[in-house]
């Protein structure tokens, strides 16, 4: 499951623009005395494993010990917060790849909520927690016992020192995060652990965290300088060997909703299908202000060449699934027409395999 989560910082890491004072507060916040030091005895080895202290330093019983040693600290959590589509996940994408190219000793573990399924699911997001960071401990059963044995095992593997651990997007897990009060995060954190988090801006589990830790470092992802924007522009068009005038550029760049990289990738994805100048010019001045007017009138665009009985379904069908659906799946839900389109409900009777799985599942 790590691999998703790997291919998604893949992907996601490189796609920073504007962010560098953000992410050197994050590198400074990981890159405390005692990870400077540990780097350092990890690798030592390397250069010249001929000398007595190197070897001895190289050896594993002794690197833990000199890991619990320095590992005496407690940390607040890290917590970058921000309006939908400023950026975050990119942000805290970067930070992960930055973190293991400047301290290649650490531990490190990182979880993206939507880069796979079920991974806005809090206990398989504590299962992989325990299989990563403590596979020799047997995993509890339960929500509600993994919940309880969390921050013991997250001790327990500070102890070793150098532990960072990375989770975006902690808003968007499912209501038992909330409803467990982020019991299965200690606050402050255990001596020799680190936590980055991100989430968006005034959400229940923002104002949680607030109130439960006020003294959280906490740093706000905001808008994008001028310089940031047309960078954005350029480098998203370039991939796809489309480019626009300066005056056109600018007329973009002018619109309130372009500090927003969500609001100026969708943007420049709309502008890709136009070559006419006249077309660009009228579509430019028709873009809502807002990320959410925006995405009502992309919405929109697909209805009209696709028809409205499928978008509608295809939202539907993935509003209604639980930990979210892999394309695949969603194109053979959707490949039957009268899995969503109803004329009378009272003579409907399923006629493929999926249909009749799915309606067993929801009269069990």
């Amino acid at each position: 499951e790590r691999r998703l989560h790997t291919q998604f910082i893949d992907i996601r890491s490189s796609a920073v623009y504007g962010r560098g004072k953000l992410q050197r507060k994050v590198m400074s916040y990981i890159g405390s005395a005692e990870n400077h030091v540990m780097t350092l005895y990890k690798h030592c080895y390397k250069k010249n494993a001929t000398r007595i202290s190197t070897v001895v330093l190289s050896m594993p019983v002794i690197q833990k010990k000199i890991s619990m040693f320095l590992a005496t600290k407690q940390h607040e959590v890290f917590i970058m917060h921000g309006d939908a589509g400023a950026g975050k996940s990119s942000l805290l994408a970067s930070c992960c790849r930055l973190s293991s190219q400047l301290f290649p000793g650490l531990r490190t573990f990182y979880h993206f909520v939507g880069a796979g399924g079920g991974s806005t699911d809090l206990v398989r997001l504590l299962r992989r927690l325990f299989m990563e960071l403590a596979p020799d401990i047997p995993i509890p059963n339960t929500e509600e016992e993994l919940v309880r044995a969390t921050p013991q095992m997250l001790k327990r593997s500070g102890q070793e020192g150098g532990l960072v651990i990375f989770i975006d997007a902690l808003n968007q897990l499912d209501i038992d995060a909330i409803e467990s009060n982020l019991a299965w995060l200690p606050i402050p954190l255990p001596v020799g652990v680190r936590c980055v988090l991100s989430m968006i801006t005034g959400t229940k589990i923002h104002k949680m965290i607030t109130v439960r830790a006020p003294a959280t470092i906490s740093v706000e992802v905001g808008a994008l300088d001028y310089d940031a924007c047309a960078e954005i522009v350029n480098g998203y068009l370039g991939l796809r060997n489309r480019s626009i005038s300066s005056a056109h550029e600018k007329r973009l760049l002018a619109k309130r909703g372009s500090k927003n990289p969500l609001w100026l990738v969708t943007a420049c994805e709309e502008l890709r299908i136009y070559r006419c100048i006249a077309a660009t010019d009228d579509k430019i001045v028709s873009f809502s202000d807002s990320l959410l007017g925006l995405l009502q009138q992309v919405l929109k665009r697909i209805e009209e060449e696709h028809g409205k009985d499928l978008v509608m379904a295809a939202l539907c069908f993935l509003e209604c699934s639980r930990h979210g659906l892999l394309e695949t799946e969603l194109l053979v839900l959707l490949a039957e027409p009268r899995n969503y389109i109803f004329t009378q409900s009272e003579t409907y009777e399923p006629t493929s395999v999926v249909s009749k799985v799915a309606e067993t599942t929801s009269n069990s």
